[in-house]
């Protein structure tokens, strides 16, 4: 006899499916491993995207996670320079606490 704990959410079928189904798999621990981390990144790749759907640009919980971040780490005599920065809502959210952000949307090398 275990001590049962409550679950705080409902069982989903379909993972508890693929969670029994990956036992019969003939494949080596290690290339299961590589395959679940290739499935991680594309289900991660893919809900990221479909967050944008469901929130604004100012109300994205992982622009607000990344902004909670960064925003502690800059003073208001610091420059900074965002590379890739896409549409530029975390560049703008920055220029509340950074003297001057200087954004570029595209990214390459920097030479020195």
């Amino acid at each position: 006899m275990g001590i049962k704990l409550s679950r705080k959410k409902p069982k989903n079928f379909l993972l508890s499916l693929i969670y029994r189904l990956q036992k019969l798999l003939p494949m080596s621990s290690k290339a299961k491993f590589k395959l679940f981390l290739d499935l991680e990144w594309i289900f991660d790749r893919l809900s990221h995207e479909e967050s944008f759907k469901n929130y604004s640009p100012n109300q994205h919980p992982p622009r607000l996670l990344s902004i909670k971040f960064l925003l502690p780490n800059f003073t208001s005599n610091d420059t900074v320079l965002d590379l890739g920065c896409n549409s530029g809502d975390i560049s703008f959210m920055i220029t509340e606490k950074a003297k001057e952000v200087v954004a570029s949307i595209t990214t390459g090398l920097l030479l020195t």
